[in-house]
C-alpha cells in the first residue's frame, strides 16, 4: 500500500541505529567488536553505504547513530526497487569504509 503512494522527487530516509543485544563472542576473552553496516540498494544499480563506530569488548553494544540516506529526483519505480539493508559485523572483519577499532 504504501509503495503505491510513493512518489517521484527527492526524498531523505533517516536510519536510527540504536543497539545490539546478546552478540555470539567472538573474541577469546568472550566479548565481541561489533559495528554495524546500513546499506541502500537503489532499483538503478546505485548504493550508498554507511557504518557505525566500532563498540570494542561489547556483545550488548550501543550505538545510537543517526545516517541520512538522500534519494534524489527518484523515479517511483526505483523507489519501489529500492532496499534498505544492515548487517552485525565483527570489527576484525574486512569491511570497506570501516572505522579502525
Amino acid at each position: 500500500m504504501l509503495l503505491e503512494l510513493a512518489r517521484e522527487g527527492d526524498w531523505l530516509v533517516h536510519v536510527h541505529i540504536i543497539e545490539v543485544r546478546e552478540l555470539r563472542a567472538t573474541d577469546p576473552d568472550g566479548s565481541a567488536d561489533p559495528v554495524v553496516v546500513v546499506e541502500v540498494n537503489f532499483g538503478d544499480g546505485k548504493k550508498q553505504k554507511a557504518v557505525t563506530r566500532v563498540v570494542q569488548n561489547d556483545r550488548n553494544a550501543v550505538f545510537d547513530e543517526t545516517f541520512k540516506v538522500r534519494l534524489s529526483e527518484e523515479r517511483s519505480d526505483e523507489l519501489i526497487t529500492s532496499a534498505l539493508g544492515t548487517k552485525i559485523a565483527h570489527a576484525c572483519t574486512s569491511i570497506p569504509d570501516a572505522p579502525p577499532p
